[in-house]
């Protein structure tokens, strides 16, 4: 993916792009953690900005629907001897009334409606945003830790997997160097070798990932599957020791 995909995060958070930029923009996004980042917290820039766009009522409608209703002509009570029959003019105000009402509650129930999708909107980009944020944090104190530990392994479809491992903080970073993208039917699967046996720890959709509970392990590797994942590697493409 060359630099220019950076450019598309603006535009991607404000979904402004065609359909042809879209799939660019997301397949960079997978790479990229520090553009994905960016682009939650840009729409939940945007989300909060729409606030201001939700529909209100216009002012003064509620009192001309209050001064409509207090000037309809109230109908007589019905008898035995005559029928009730509702004047044209009755039925003009009444008419009017449920008009004003309607729009009332069509205006009341919009702006509602607006409000609580948009703060929907907002609260899940805010998760998501404090989500990556938090993961960042964790990848930085392991980089940082007194005991990590660097290795760097040649991946067998080309590229490198560059793994740094902390015991104190039970956890490991993996990072892809110039590795081939893949399909979009296949992805790239991490693992960790607990007694001779495999055990999957998660798909890894980035150019680095974070694997924590790593202390029953002696390595972590990484293998191309399915884009749903496996159950058992079927595709090694690297595998480092953990120290």
């Amino acid at each position: 993916m060359n630099d220019d995909a950076h450019t598309l995060t603006g535009a991607y958070a404000l979904d402004a792009l065609d359909d042809i930029e879209r799939a660019r923009a997301e397949r960079h996004l997978r790479d990229c953690p520090s553009c994905a980042a960016e682009a939650a917290e840009l729409r939940a820039t945007a989300a909060r900005l729409a606030d201001a766009s939700a529909t209100a009522p216009p002012p003064g409608l509620r009192e001309r629907v209050l001064r409509e209703v207090a000037g309809t002509r109230q109908l007589p009570p019905r008898t035995a001897r005559e029928p009730l029959r509702e004047t044209p003019a009755a039925r003009r105000w009444r008419v009017r009334t449920a008009v004003a009402v309607a729009a009332v509650i069509l205006a009341l129930g919009t702006a509602a409606g607006t409000w609580a999708i948009q703060e929907d909107r907002v609260r899940d980009a805010r998760e998501q945003a404090e989500q990556l944020r938090g993961e960042r944090e964790r990848v930085a104190a392991v980089l940082a830790a007194p005991d990590a530990a660097t290795s760097t392994v040649p991946a067998g479809d080309g590229g490198q997997m560059v793994v740094v491992s902390s015991r104190s903080l039970d956890a490991v970073v993996v990072t892809r160097v110039g590795m081939p993208a893949l399909a979009a039917d296949r992805a790239y699967q991490l693992w960790l070798d607990i007694g001779g046996r495999m055990v999957s720890a998660g798909l890894m959709p980035g150019a680095t990932a974070l694997v924590e509970g790593i202390a029953p392990a002696s390595r972590v590797a990484l293998s191309t599957e399915p884009a749903g994942g496996s159950p058992v590697p079927t595709h090694p493409v690297g595998i480092a020791t953990l120290k």
